[in-house]
């Protein structure tokens, strides 16, 4: 038996080559005196290591002078010198003997295994073996799984195997084979894990990266899930421990109900506590984990398959607190009532709190979530009983105070799931007992609900709807009736006519009451139960916007501004998200009226679209004036849609019918097929109609074309089908008509865009095609200390028309270098055809290193400023070449660049800076400071010094600020000679920053310090307050704190300032509040205690800032 030990973690300090100080020492022994294998320090994870005898002597040395993590190891037995299991992030294997010929007779098999979910990445850094046909004597061979899965390839000669990632599952089976002849030459490879995945299939399995090891720090990572197009996925998390500080704000597992992140969130998870299964409506599900850089976890371990999962019910408990005695002075009292996979209802048995009409003085104060911040749904003092309160989520929120005067018996209350009742708040939800999960047979269930007078009801519906029924009109079996108004009654609620009754499978998409209240009425027979279904209402000024379901059953309807065709009110913001059926896209076709406020950006009175669930999709377009927009498509199976006006002009508006599109969407797979509408039918005249396929990511795809019967146009201008990269702008790959079969075509990229296109004056039976992602992989996201990659098909020739990007991420600490073993492209003197481009960092602005093409030197080296690089390589159509061969490594320290955390603050700068030298061309210095102080504290910058070369809008050289990370909201972007003048206050916990210098002016730079201070932080809700520290006492001077107030979206903010008494200032250069998106500064009194003043309402549902900052004036 032979010994082989593996490392999973590595931080001993570097002392150099020969390891001085602290070292971890292997030798191929069992004493002192054996021979030594290797001295390893430093942060590198040390390659698997494999004894030529039955043991191993491990021998850790430290000295009395620096310490550091350490090291972890894993060993086990083998049967042979070489081969094993390999389970750690990253890591090396390779030939016996390597570097020499590996002796003859000899057969090694080695696992290389990532987390359920992931994929590995594998590349070799020297391939050389004897040739033989079909490679029959000495060979490598590489499978999926085991030995019985798929063949990638077997290798032999002199010509080292391109990069491969796994397609099917997280196990690579790679086999070296010698034979008796002749030494069987050598080999080395490295490997890593990629984590996030395009994963096909019925059932499986994803981990968090590391598992079941602790996540790493920083990481966004998504998985999306295709199953049968008849099915949908259902998610079962088996093991949860993910940082669960402030309601998953910093650490959290999140599931998508489609093909992004894009699509409508379902499910946001963290801390320990399993939550329900998660299920998709359609063919697709997006899982997305984000961690930030401070407290991590184990992770999560969860299962996916095309089945149903059933969860039974858990019940409730019923408490009370102690009564009837008279409540003590002073006090303040919370409780957090939690009810997983349901809603919390409270009932208040008896109420005795001292009475005042606006409970100024002793109060019980419901809201509905887990904390202070949240909603409230109800103040509560005096004797009257408010009826029962349901929170919209899975948690309540109670908080009872007194003061030191008057006091009664205080209340008695019960919480727990029930089915019916009345409900009085403004905002709410109603689910069928046991929702998402079977309900129970033979219920009848009744819901009056009535929120502020003058009011009318929004009612949503969730995705998952299923009601079993027969007959029109749900006569029979299950079904939910809705009433507008108080009682049976009252008249059906309906868009569509009919007898407001609603059941099968669709949702209703939203309805509006025309007065203050609505009954909800539910029965269900004593024969087959579902789902179910779950509404949220909500009082309303006005009826516009909600979520629309398009379905075989209503397959168009019209959204349109208020009071279409007469003018629309002002200051009204309608939000509509329009979903269609999963692999369906969205189509909007408008009414010849359409006039909104002109403006030249539409800036006042305006539609807006996005191709997804939300406002942060793509934008498809933002439409104003009186152009009647062209028909809209998304290319997804979800459209966001808004229409916002300002307090100015008033006009027509629009009115739009949507449905489903009669051709075009998007189609997620490993591989597809897609058809002309109608085929093999004729089409219609006059289609247009728009698809994306996607592949799994660092793939290409092929498209072949199996049927084609067009007209035949000159040029293909009248009909055609059209193949881009990416989308309706990207390279032409080809544009085809008439009968003629065209040609297989590969894109560049995992992503093609589709149209087809017909006039009026004839059809075909129009064509059918296929799509296939490559085995091959063109370029990925290379997280290894070292590694290598290529271009594809290296050592051969390239092919054309390939656009492969690689994104290398280091350490955090650690600069990338690139170096070019070897390089052979096409010739051109500014290199606009083939060329590989290196750029200093991932973001599409970052600086570009280099640019290359022709012919580079061998070792040629290329290097970061920070501990990430993005290499990008392009061929066009024309001639090819060899390609290239590279080698990345990590073994030198950033130029700049790093978290920052130390609690007592510190500084950054730019590079080099000394107030006297320039800094250089081309940097991308990323930090990324961390408050440890999730709540009531805020960051501080203040710049020392400040010179960086000038531009308008800070094109050039600048410093940038953002919430959060990389794609946080933008805060601040800095240039020139002068430090901004509003005091750079954050009130997010994490805070990223970007000092970026262009090829060209240089300058002195910057020096800045950090700090936290014990005040603001980000308040979320429907209403709150702040206020200055130690109010109403006075704050203390070189006070600096921040808040960021977030609404729901859809709604606006309004500042009131009750109180209000700052040092006074013409133009408040001392003390001052200032309101970001208000456009506010203000200081001195402004406002007496008694009326309070109104700073104004912002349109958007945040506020970016509240800045409070004082200063000391000799």
């Amino acid at each position: 038996n032979h010994v082989t030990v593996s490392f999973t973690d590595f931080a001993i300090e570097s002392s150099g080559a020969g390891c001085s100080a602290d070292a971890l020492q292997i030798l191929d022994g069992d004493n002192y005196g054996a021979p030594s294998v290797g001295r390893y320090c430093g942060n590198s994870i040390p390659h698997p290591i494999t004894s030529f005898s039955d043991a191993l002597f491990v021998n850790f040395i430290s000295n009395n002078v620096n310490s550091f993590k350490g090291y972890r190891v894993t060993y086990a037995a083998s049967t042979s010198a070489c081969g094993g299991m390999y389970h750690m992030k990253t890591g090396a294997f390779n030939s016996p003997n390597y570097p020499d010929d590996s002796p003859s007779s000899y057969e090694c098999v080695w696992y290389i295994i990532s987390s359920p979910g992931n994929r590995v990445q594998l590349s070799f850094i020297t391939f050389a073996m004897p040739f033989t046909l079909l490679c029959s004597a000495d060979y490598l061979e590489i499978r999926e799984g085991n030995a019985t899965g798929q063949l990638i390839d077997r290798y032999c000669g002199s010509h080292s195997p391109g990069n491969y990632t796994s397609i099917m599952g997280h196990i690579l089976w790679v086999k070296f084979v010698s034979d008796s002849s002749a030494p069987g030459g050598r080999f080395r490879a490295i490997f890593s894990h990629l984590y996030g995945n395009e994963i096909v299939g019925a059932r499986g399995q994803i981990t968090s990266p590391l598992w079941p090891l602790h996540y790493p720090h920083s990481i966004n990572y998504h998985w999306t899930i295709t199953v049968a197009a008849s099915y949908t996925v259902h998610v079962r998390i088996l093991e949860l421990d993910i940082d669960a500080i402030h309601r998953c704000r910093y650490d959290k597992l999140m599931f998508f109900d489609g093909p992004n992140v894009h699509a409508r969130l379902i499910g946001r998870y963290c801390g320990f506590e399993l939550p329900p299964a998660v299920s998709s409506t359609g063919s697709t599900l997006t899982v997305q984990f984000i961690s930030d850089a401070t407290i991590n976890g184990k992770g999560f371990l969860l299962e996916w398959n095309a089945v149903q999962y059933i969860v039974d019910p858990t019940a409730i408990p019923t408490v009370q607190p102690g009564w009837p005695n008279n409540y003590e002075t002073h006090l303040d009292c919370s409780w957090v009532i939690w009810a997983p996979q349901a809603t919390v209802e409270l009932n208040i048995l008896a109420l005795d709190i001292e009475p005042d009409m606006l409970c100024n003085y002793d109060k019980l104060v419901i809201r509905d979530g887990d904390n202070n911040l949240s909603p409230i749904l109800a103040t509560l003092c005096g004797r009257e009983l408010p009826g029962p309160l349901r929170s919209s989520g899975d948690a309540m929120f109670i908080r009872f105070t007194s003061d030191e005067a008057d006091n009664g018996g205080g209340f008695r209350a019960s919480y727990y799931k029930t089915c019916g009742g009345w409900l009085r708040a403004d905002r709410g939800v109603i689910p069928s007992p046991n929702y998402p999960n079977a309900y129970a047979p033979n219920l009848n269930c009744t819901w009056r609900v009535a929120v502020t007078s003058g009011s009318i009801i929004a009612i949503h519906f969730n995705q998952t709807f299923q009601l079993p029924s027969s007959g029109t009109g749900c006569t029979t079996g299950d079904y939910l009736e809705l009433r507008n108004g108080p009682d049976e009654s009252s008249p059906p609620l309906t868009s569509h006519g009919g007898n407001g009754r609603y059941c099968g499978g669709n949702p209703p998409s939203t309805l509006h009451t025309t007065d203050n209240q609505l009954l909800v009425h539910f029965i269900s027979n004593g024969s087959m139960e579902g789902q179910g279904f779950k509404l949220t209402y909500e009082a309303s000024d006005y009826a516009c916007g909600g979520t629309i379901y398009v379905s075989d059953s209503l397959p168009f309807g019209y959204i349109a501004s208020m009071n279409y065709p007469d003018n629309y009110p002002p200051n009204i913001d309608c939000i509509w998200t329009i979903t269609v059926p999963n692999g369906e896209a969205v189509q909007l076709d408008f009414n010849d009226i359409f006039y909104t406020e002109t403006d030249s950006k539409c800036k006042f009175d305006y539609l807006e679209l996005h191709d997804g669930a939300t406002s942060s999709a793509p934008l498809i377009g933002r439409f104003c004036g009186s152009t009647r927009p062209s028909r809209q498509k998304s290319t997804g199976s979800i459209l966001y849609a808004r229409f916002q006006t300002n307090h100015a002009f008033s006009y027509e508006g629009f009115k739009a019918k949507y449905s489903i599109a009669v051709c075009g969407g998007t189609v997620s797979a490993q591989s597809g097929s897609l058809q002309s509408p109608g085929y093999p039918s004729h089409y219609s005249n006059n289609s247009q109609c728009e698809w994306l396929l996607e592949g799994p990511e660092g793939h290409y795809l092929t498209i072949t074309f199996s049927a084609f019967n067009l007209e035949s146009t000159p040029d293909c201008i009248k009909e055609f089908v059209e193949i881009r990269e990416y989308n309706a702008s990207g390279r032409l790959l080809g544009r085809h008509c008439d009968n003629t079969l065209p040609s297989a075509v590969d894109t560049s990229s995992s992503i093609a865009y589709v149209k087809f296109s017909t006039d009026g004056s004839g059809s075909g039976s129009g064509f059918s095609l296929q799509f296939e992602a490559s085995i091959e992989d063109c370029g990925g996201e290379l997280t290894a200390d070292t590694g290598t990659f290529s271009s594809p098909s290296y050592p051969n020739n390239y092919f054309h028309g390939r656009e492969c990007q690689w994104r290398i991420i280091m350490q955090v600490g650690r600069r990338v270098t690139l170096m070019f073993k070897e390089f052979h492209l096409e010739t051109h003197l500014t290199c606009k055809f083939d060329y590989v481009a290196v750029y200093n960092g991932l973001q599409p602005n970052s600086p570009m290193l280099q640019k290359y093409c022709n012919y580079i030197d061998p070792g040629t080296q290329v290097m970061s400023s920070g501990n990430t690089m993005r290499v990008v390589f392009v061929s066009d159509k024309s001639s090819s070449n060899k390609g290239f061969s590279a080698t990345y490594t990590s073994d030198k320290d950033a130029v700049c660049g790093s978290n920052l955390m130390d609690p007592n603050g510190g500084n950054f700068t730019s590079p080099g800076f000394n107030g006297v030298l320039d800094y250089t061309n081309n940097l991308n210095c990323e930090w990324v400071i961390q408050n440890s102080h999730t709540t009531n504290s805020s960051i501080y910058i203040q710049f020392t010094s400040f010179n960086l070369e000038y531009h308008p809008v800070c094109q050039n050289d600048y410093i940038e600020f953002r919430f959060g990370d990389a794609n946080g909201d933008l805060i601040a972007r800095l240039c020139g000679q002068s430090a901004p003048t509003i005091p750079l206050v954050i009130p997010s916990p994490q805070l990223w920053v970007r000092f970026l210098s262009s090829p060209l002016v240089e300058d002195i730079g910057f020096f800045a310090k950090y700090s936290f201070t014990e005040c603001g932080g980000i308040q979320i809700g429907e209403n709150g307050f702040i206020s200055s520290p130690n109010y109403p006492s006075q704050y203390n001077p070189l006070t600096h704190c921040a808040w960021r107030l977030e609404a729901p979206e859809g709604h606006t903010i309004t500042l009131k300032f009750v109180y209000f008494d700052l040092e006074p200032h013409s133009t408040c250069g001392w003390d001052s509040v200032t309101i970001m998106n208000a456009l506010a500064t203000v200081c001195n009194i402004v406002v007496s205690m008694r009326h309070g003043y109104l700073i104004r309402q912002v349109r958007e549902n945040k506020m970016r800032e509240v800045v409070i900052s004082s200063e000391i004036y000799c």
